[in-house]
């Protein structure tokens, strides 16, 4: 695969908007927040990633991309999100051009706790959806198990070795391995539902102490 003329100016695109002062303010202004010199309160508009998720569906459609190769697309598609944020959403957060390597295997969501975490939905695209909580009775708390993980270096070679025929070294990279990136209690309504955590902190605080306890261990670890 040679070198892509379109995906090197969008790289250059977001590399050179990277260097901006207005970039370098934003980045500024973050830093002196979490470092608790915080002079201006930044703001921040969360927008999902992913280039197959509806949203950006309806904003960079999926016909409106060049490429077809996986790879390809995949950088198209994050290149564009990031220009087209910075141009049109009028908040402090940085453009962040790096591109992320996944350096998990893929895993079925089930495989995670060990316990299935189903949905119900109406079945359309964009439409309403429930999660089903395995943790439906207290004692379900036994079948859980802490996720492993082990890094897939062969699959982080190769991805690197697409980008770099695609781009050369012009996109800053990053390995990724976030499958637990919710925080515990997200991860603690997924398992036992909003509803019975509320009841929870009346009926069995101890319990669900436990229940937390396990999910930070895990996550932490």
């Amino acid at each position: 695969m040679s070198r892509c003329p379109l995906l090197t100016d969008l790289t250059q695109q977001a590399l050179a908007l990277w260097a901006s002062p207005e970039q370098e303010r934003r980045r500024r202004l973050w830093a002196d927040h979490f470092n608790g010199r915080t002079r201006e309160v930044p703001v921040s508009c969360a927008m999902f990633q992913g280039w197959q998720d509806l949203v950006w569906q309806q904003i960079i459609p999926e016909e409106t991309f060049h490429h077809k190769d996986e790879m390809a697309r995949t950088l198209e598609a994050h290149l564009c999100h990031r220009l087209w944020r910075a141009e049109h959403i009028p908040d402090d957060t940085p453009l962040d051009p790096t591109f992320a390597l996944h350096a998990l295997p893929a895993m079925a969501p089930d495989e995670l706790w060990g316990v299935p975490l189903a949905f119900e939905s109406t079945g359309q695209a964009g439409g309403a959806y429930k999660p089903v909580p395995p943790l439906q009775d207290p004692a379900d708390i036994a079948k859980l198990r802490a996720p492993t993980f082990r890094a897939d270096e062969a699959s982080v070679a190769r991805q690197r070795e697409q980008v770099h025929d695609l781009l050369g070294e012009a996109l800053p990279l990053a390995e990724r391995a976030d499958a637990l990136h919710n925080g515990p209690f997200e991860w603690a309504v997924r398992l036992r539902g909003m509803d019975n955590l509320l009841l929870d902190v009346y009926d069995r605080p101890e319990w669900l102490k436990e229940l937390m306890a396990f999910l930070q261990g895990a996550i932490v670890a």
